[in-house]
């Protein structure tokens, strides 16, 4: 045990000092010069008010990553927050209900007040071979909890169960069971052929977001620091601002068969690099922050 953690801790350091912090001066600096290419505008927090908002959960540390800045914003509003987890069937037990009770008490530091929480117990890794299933349920919580917006990774991520679950969104979006998807970026890159919708972090926001972190403790392997570095260099590429942001693509009934399109323009290529295009990487960050700009 201590032996990991002292792995976990050098690992972090040499990554996020030695790697990722040069890499983020550079692109930081690139940043401004190539920002007219980007659309974006502010996530209106008016029209999630008053409404029942189901946040899916690939895995245990994605509605932190992608949502954990908004999510304590919308305490302020009325609005029904649902979260849901697809994997925790891992083949070691213990490490299963650990891994649920990291998510569990990192949602609960950001998001203290919510309406249900469920859990699945699908493969991580593998979610792909449950579509149908995971499709049948999260219809039956739209139904028992009346949601009308699903929070969802992107359909453009480079993880196979990031896409599967936005498909599956997506699905129940042309369906008319929702009216809205929204999808939020995890540590894949952006796709900017569609506007992007921002929410700017609190000091005290990202404060409490990279504190929620610390409680997944089981992924020693993830420099979670990093983030703020990519949140920061975000900001400045995409709105030229100081300061953290996550950002977002609305999807509704009129653009789902857009959005749709260009993924299966793009699916081979998707595929083909599954799990490879993380913009925490600790030597292709940079390449892989501005795959979409280039393809």
């Amino acid at each position: 045990m201590i032996g990991k953690i002292i792995v976990r801790s050098l690992y972090k350091k040499v990554l996020f000092y030695f790697i990722f912090i040069p890499t983020s001066f550079f692109i930081r600096f690139l940043a401004p010069l190539l920002n007219k290419k980007i659309t974006y505008k502010k996530l209106d927090l008016n029209c999630l008010n008053d409404r029942s908002l189901l946040i899916i959960s690939p895995h245990s540390d994605d509605e932190t990553i992608g949502v954990g800045g908004l999510l304590q914003s919308l305490q302020k509003l009325n609005v029904n927050k649902n979260f849901i987890l697809l994997s925790k069937n891992f083949v070691d037990s213990n490490l299963s209900e650990r891994r649920f009770l990291e998510y569990k008490n990192s949602l609960d530091s950001i998001c203290p007040v919510y309406d249900s929480i469920y859990s699945l117990d699908y493969q991580d890794g593998e979610l792909s071979r449950y579509g149908d299933l995971i499709e049948s349920d999260l219809e039956k919580i739209l139904i028992s909890r009346e949601i009308d917006i699903i929070f969802v990774c992107s359909v453009f991520d480079f993880h196979p169960d990031h896409r599967l679950s936005a498909l599956i969104a997506l699905n129940l979006l042309k369906q008319g069971d929702i009216d809205k998807v929204i999808m939020y970026h995890t540590n894949h890159p952006i796709n900017f052929n569609f506007p992007i919708q921002i929410y700017s972090l609190s000091k005290k926001e990202t404060e409490v977001k990279m504190k929620a972190f610390g409680f997944f403790l089981s992924q020693y392997h993830f420099c979670f620091s990093a983030f703020n570095e990519i949140s920061k260099f975000y900001s400045r590429f995409i709105c030229s601002k100081s300061g953290y942001i996550e950002t977002f693509i609305v999807v509704d009934r009129n653009n789902v068969e857009e959005v749709l399109a260009c993924y299966y323009a793009y699916k081979q290529t998707l595929e083909e690099n599954d799990g490879n295009k993380s913009t925490i990487h600790p030597v292709k960050s940079l390449a892989n922050i501005f795959f979409w700009l280039r393809s």
